[in-house]
């Protein structure tokens, strides 16, 4: 069953969870981007949860978008402290930015890389470098690469093996 999700306004995202804590739901369970490239957006999707019950979920979904030139949306961190590790997150991963929140440091890429790798115009660098198991053309244990490269790599990434 799918869930229901409230829209939201990015400029109602902040007073909108508010109010939904207010009314309950502290419990945050859920808070991520969807990449929407041909729609130019990107959706930040949040679950909150009302810990009542344990034997009884009940939930909360809701969602803004953000533009994909400048993606911005005020920081939760205020009123839902649980929000700061995954905005970072957020933040590392697709590049949105959150005003409002206290400390955006990098959790896993290297300092000065300036990717981001859950964005769907990033190549996955690691399906051109990992051999592909079971290939054809094997030689003695040695593995040869895919004979087409995955969608999104270009052809200039791709090293020639002596």
């Amino acid at each position: 069953m799918t869930p229901d999700v409230v829209q939201v306004r990015a400029v109602d995202w902040v007073p909108s969870v508010a109010a939904k804590c207010a009314g309950g739901f502290t419990y945050l369970d859920l808070l991520t981007a969807v990449d929407r490239p041909a729609d130019e957006r990107f959706d930040i999707v949040l679950r909150l949860v009302r810990p009542e019950d344990p034997h009884d979920v009940i939930d909360v979904w809701l969602r803004t978008s953000v533009d994909r030139t400048a993606p911005a949306v005020d920081s939760l961190t205020g009123v839902l402290p649980a929000a700061a590790w995954h905005e970072r997150e957020i933040h590392e991963m697709f590049g949105i930015d959150f005003p409002g929140h206290p400390d955006l440091r990098l959790l896993l890429l290297a300092p000065g890389l300036e990717v981001h790798p859950l964005r769907k115009e990033t190549p996955l660098v690691a399906r051109v470098e990992t051999p592909w198991p079971g290939a054809a053309g094997q030689e003695s244990g040695r593995r040869t690469r895919r004979a087409s490269l995955p969608p999104g790599v270009p052809a200039t990434w791709v090293r020639e093996e002596s």
